[in-house]
Formats: C-alpha cells, structure tokens, sequence
C-alpha cells in the first residue's frame, strides 16, 4: 500500500510540474492569461503531491525500521527475507551528503528524492530490490535510508549474529574501536567474500561534512587496519568505489559509475559477479 501511495504522489507531482511549466516558461502566446487563483491551483496541487510521497515515504521508513529491529531482535531463521548489514562508524552518519545542485521549480530531479539525500541512503536504495539494507543506529536528521534498530547495549552479539545470516555485509572502514572490531570479525570468521567495503566519495555531488577532509579520516582507517588487522586499505581516491578485501589486501574494485540508486546497484552486481 505504502509504494501505491508513493507513486500516487510521484504521479501529482508530475501532473503540478506539468501545469506549473504550461503556465509559465511553456506558455503559448495565444493561451489565456491565468489569474492568480489559478496559480495558487496549480501550486496547491503540487504540494499535496508532496505530501503524499513524503507522508508515504515516512511510512516505509518506519516499516525498514521495525524490520531492522526485529532482524537484530534474532528474527530471522529458515525462509526469512535476504538482508544486506549496514556497518559504519556512528560520527559518520548523516555526514556524506549528497547536495543536488539547485534546479527550476518545475524540474523533476529535485522531487525524485525529497528530504536529506546521502551515502547511507544511496547504497539502501541501491539494494532495496534485492537484501535490504539494515543497521544499529540512529538517522540523526536523515529521514530516509537503511533501516535502523537504534542503540543497543549488546551490540556485538547482534551484529555478530546479523554478519552470519546477512546476504551481503556493506563497511565503511574507520579507526573507530567499534568498527575495527567488527572488521576483525569478518576477517577471522570468514565473511570476507561477502562483505563490500565502501570507500565514500568526496567530489560534487557529495560532500563531507565532518571534522577536516576525508581522505584524512579514510588514512587514519587503513593505518589502524594495518596495525590491528594487518589489511592494507586501499589508497583514497576522490570518485571513491566499492572493493572486497582478502586477507591483507583488496582483491578486486570498481569505482562509481555514478551517483543515482540504479549506478550503484550496476556497480555492486559487477563486483560480486567478477
């Protein structure tokens, strides 16, 4: 019901736009004139279009949500749904955004996505289709993305039990303890062939909003991976990619093709299918 209201949004939106364009910039010259309640008509229109996507958008995150605690609740087994494990370091949630450059008000790019766009989220709707993607954590002021199971005390036993059953495991590497611990565990448990470490990109349309530059946060990520892991991360580069790792060394990458949902997903299928 949640993905019929959304596209019933979507389908409004489209339908304001197309009139707000007819109106404006797309007038033809012998076209009556529209007086102002007209406009606010069409204005009207769009923002209830908004409304709808955002309202049922809301919805699907509050279903990832429970779905995610209910997974790292131990709800899974036999027959249950693939899912794809989300790990980071929390002071990096929300901080890999991505900033759409400012459009029209009747061109579409910037009401596909409504609310904060970033990392997170393009990889959550990169798998949707196929393991969703789940985590521990909060959103912070990111509305949408993985679905998350908030803070938990015993966290290493949830997640450790989540990396065993999850289809795919997606990392991005840090120097934080928290994470270098779970880098451990997929190393020495053998999870390695089906985890995909993230190296986030840094050049428009993302942008750090963290402490310093990235790059500087990705080397103090391979230095603490090499003294606690002896793994060699490889080198930052701006575009950033995806890459799996063997036991001391990446084994194979691709960097991004491009920065929509549907490009990552092709990058991901590339590197699992090598």
């Amino acid at each position: 019901m949640t993905t019929i209201f959304k596209w019933i949004g979507w389908g409004v939106v489209y339908i304001g736009l197309g009139l707000l364009f007819h109106a404006t910039i797309g007038r033809q010259s012998s076209a009556p004139s529209l007086s102002w309640r007209d406009y606010f008509e069409i204005v009207g229109v769009t923002c209830l279009g908004l409304y709808i996507l955002f309202a049922s958008l809301q919805s699907q995150q509050r279903t990832s949500d429970e779905e995610a605690k209910n997974t790292f609740a131990g709800g899974t087994g036999q027959g249950s749904a693939p899912f794809s494990l989300f790990l980071r370091s929390f002071d990096i949630t929300g901080k890999l955004k991505i900033e759409r450059p400012a459009s029209l008000p009747f061109m579409w790019d910037q009401y596909d996505r409504p609310g904060n766009d970033t990392l997170e989220r393009l990889l959550a709707d990169a798998v949707v289709r196929t393991a969703p993607l789940i985590g521990l954590g909060g959103h912070g002021d990111v509305e949408f993305g993985p679905g998350l199971a908030g803070f938990v005390e015993d966290w290493q036993g949830r997640v450790e039990k989540a990396m065993n059953e999850a289809a795919y495991v997606f990392i991005v590497p840090s120097a934080n303890v928290g994470t270098l611990w779970e880098i451990g565990v997929l190393k020495n448990r053998g999870y390695l062939d089906r985890t995909i470490f993230v190296m986030p990109p840094s050049i428009p349309p993302f942008k750090f909003t963290g402490d310093g530059e990235y790059k500087d946060f990705w080397e103090a990520a391979r230095i603490a991976c090499a003294n606690e892991h002896q793994m060699e991360l490889p080198p930052y580069r701006p575009n950033g990619g995806l890459f799996q790792m063997g036991e001391k060394t990446a084994t194979r990458g691709k960097p991004f093709v491009g920065f929509e949902p549907r490009d990552v997903a092709k990058t991901i299928n590339k590197l699992i299918k090598n």
